[in-house]
């Protein structure tokens, strides 16, 4: 038998039932007891190491359950209910409350009690080792997987003022993707203060942040951050407390991309609108999208009578070839540009409405464009 010294703590409300279970631990050298009452038994627990509770309680009592509930509230310690009564139904409301064994006194033995405290106490060590290896293995998962990661991660913890509003937080945890997204080495950020690592920081920044922790819900935010002149998508996770974590990528060259794509369009549609050569937009399908002033000024037509037809249909002008005669649909410098691929330039071709003699000649040039990753023109 294992003869390791242990520490028992005897729970007991009268001094005949403490006695009882001395009188079978009396052989057993290497067992302890330490005697304290029902009342004084959460606060012994909590100032006396012990390995094994062993909690008397003669008759069913449901203040002996409660007690139970406490212990367990306060520590996985091993507990055994020795009572007098063989009551089904009471075994089951102990087991069920967090005792790990019932015992019947008029039954028990120096050599069964002795087994039995072994027994839970080797169980409650194996849960307790089971739990310990899960708890290494995801962490060495966890620790993996955040290293590995493109992304920047941080786990941070909010602090508040007096008035409960968020002014400040601590780095708690970064990973080594921190320093290529934001400058900031792991090795001298833990544990400070953002209001001393990134003083400055935008007020929008710490709002997300304190919305994540007190909603309870996962937070996402484009926001550009002055004192790293970076831009980031931020991915706000509630922690648990005041702790938060945040996934984040930089996204400054997307943004810049952005903005000039946003003056292009803008410096675009100025010389759309107030250059001197007329321009027709046309799709794929040969249809008229777009017509700018002057193009509206050259052909007498408002853009919303030409918006919509096509080369084919509904044309209100007459179109000749150099020659005089008429412009098949299908030599349709704009169909040609669209079939081939290729720009066509320098075609000279004549408008005339109907009823009218009088045959505007115009020079056109056709240029189809491309969207990315596309081979065939989609204007």
């Amino acid at each position: 038998m294992d003869t390791i010294a242990r520490t028992l703590l005897v729970v007991a409300d009268t001094p005949t039932a403490c006695q009882s279970v001395n009188q079978l631990l009396a052989t057993a050298t290497h067992l302890r007891a330490i005697e304290t009452t029902p009342d004084q038994a959460p606060m012994t627990l909590l100032q006396t190491p012990c390995d094994c509770m062993l909690l008397c309680s003669p008759m069913p009592n449901p203040d002996a359950l409660k007690l139970i509930s406490a212990i367990r509230a306060l520590s996985d310690l091993p507990l055994l209910l020795l009572t007098d009564v063989d009551r089904a139904a009471y075994a089951v409301d102990a087991l069920q409350h967090g005792a790990q064994d019932y015992l019947l006194l008029p039954e028990l033995t120096p050599d069964l009690l002795t087994t039995r405290i072994e027994r839970a106490i080797a169980a409650v060590n194996y849960s307790r080792e089971r739990a310990h290896a899960r708890l290494e293995t995801s962490e060495l998962r966890y620790s993996k997987l955040v290293a590995s990661m493109q992304e920047g991660f941080l786990l941070c913890e909010l602090i508040r003022n007096g008035s409960g509003q968020a002014v400040d937080f601590r780095y708690l945890e970064l990973n080594p993707a921190i320093e290529a997204l934001s400058g900031l080495k792991p090795s001298e950020t833990v544990g400070r203060l953002v209001s001393e690592v990134v003083p400055h920081l935008e007020e929008y920044w710490m709002h997300a942040y304190q919305q994540a922790v007190d909603s309870g819900e996962t937070v996402r935010v484009e926001y550009y951050a002055a004192p790293l002149s970076r831009w980031y998508d931020a991915i706000i996770v509630p922690y648990g407390g005041e702790l938060f974590a945040v996934l984040f990528d930089d996204i400054t060259d997307r943004k810049q991309s952005e903005v000039a794509l946003q003056v292009s369009e803008a410096r675009y549609r100025s010389l759309f609108e107030t250059m001197a050569q007329g321009v027709i937009y046309y799709d794929a399908e040969l249809q008229i999208i777009g017509v700018n002033p002057a193009a509206e000024q050259i052909l007498e037509q408002q853009a919303d009578t030409l918006i919509g037809r096509t080369i084919t249909l509904g044309q209100s002008l007459a179109i000749l070839r150099e020659d005089g005669t008429p412009l098949p649909a299908e030599e349709h410098p704009v169909r040609i540009a669209l079939h081939t691929h290729q720009v066509v330039r320098g075609v000279v071709l004549g408008l005339t409405a109907p009823g009218q003699q009088r045959v505007r000649w115009l020079r056109i040039d056709v240029v189809p464009t491309f969207e990315a990753g596309q081979e065939a023109p989609t204007q």
